[in-house]
C-alpha cells in the first residue's frame, strides 16, 4: 500500500496566505503606533520652513486653507490616529484582508480615507468590508497609474485627512499593493531597529 499524500490544494495555501498577510499588517500597524512616541511633532514654523524647503507650498488653491485649517487646530491630548489613504481604481481586491485589520481596533486608532475613480461608490454591493463605507473624498480625480494624476490623488487624500487633527501618521496603501514587498520592508525594518 502506498502512503497517502497531504495535498492542501489551492484553498488551503490561500488561506495561509491569507493569515500571513493579517499577521503582517497587524505586527505593522503595532510598529506605527510603536512609533508614535519616537518623533515629536514639528511645531508650526518649522513645518513651514521644512515645506518651502522640499518645494511644497504650491500646488491647488485647497492646500492653503487647509494647511491652514491645521494649523490652528488645536492638538488634542492621546487619541492619535494612523490614517490609511488608499488609492483605489474602484473595488478593493484585498477588502477581506483589511477588514480583520480593521476589525482588531476596539479603540480607534486608525482612520480610513479611500481615493477611487469619479462617480465609483464603496457600498454593500461593491466592498465586503463595512470599514470602507462612507471613507471615500468627495472631490476625487481620474488616476492614471504611473502618471502625474497620482499625485493630485495624493494631495486630495492627505488634505483630507489633515483635517482630522487626531491623525499624526499617515500611510498611503494601493488597492493591490504587494504583500511581498510589505514582507521585505517589515524585515528590513526589523533589522534596522535591531541594529540601532
Amino acid at each position: 500500500m502506498r502512503p497517502r499524500r497531504h495535498s492542501y490544494g489551492r484553498g488551503g495555501r490561500s488561506a495561509a496566505a491569507a493569515v500571513l498577510l493579517v499577521l503582517c499588517l497587524c505586527v505593522t500597524g503595532v510598529f506605527l503606533l510603536l512609533l508614535h512616541g519616537s518623533s515629536p511633532p514639528l511645531d508650526a514654523e518649522g513645518g513651514k520652513e521644512q515645506a518651502a524647503a522640499a518645494g511644497g507650498g504650491g500646488g491647488r488653491h485647497e492646500e492653503p486653507m487647509v494647511l491652514a485649517e491645521v494649523e490652528e487646530a488645536p492638538l488634542p491630548p492621546g487619541n492619535a490616529r494612523v490614517a490609511f489613504l488608499f488609492i483605489a481604481r474602484n473595488r478593493l481586491p484585498l477588502d477581506l484582508v483589511w477588514d480583520a485589520f480593521f476589525r482588531g481596533d476596539n479603540e480607534g486608532r486608525f482612520s480610513i480615507f479611500v481615493h477611487s475613480r469619479p462617480g465609483f461608490v464603496l457600498t454593500r454591493a461593491t466592498t465586503r468590508s463595512r470599514f470602507f463605507y462612507n471613507r471615500q473624498v468627495n472631490n476625487s480625480v481620474q488616476v492614471d497609474w504611473g502618471e502625474a494624476s497620482m499625485i493630485e490623488a495624493e494631495r486630495i487624500l492627505l488634505s483630507h485627512a489633515l483635517k482630522d487633527p487626531f491623525n499624526e501618521r499617515f500611510v498611503f496603501v494601493s488597492d493591490r499593493y504587494s504583500s511581498r514587498l510589505f514582507l521585505e520592508w517589515q524585515f528590513a525594518q526589523k533589522n534596522e531597529i535591531n541594529e540601532a
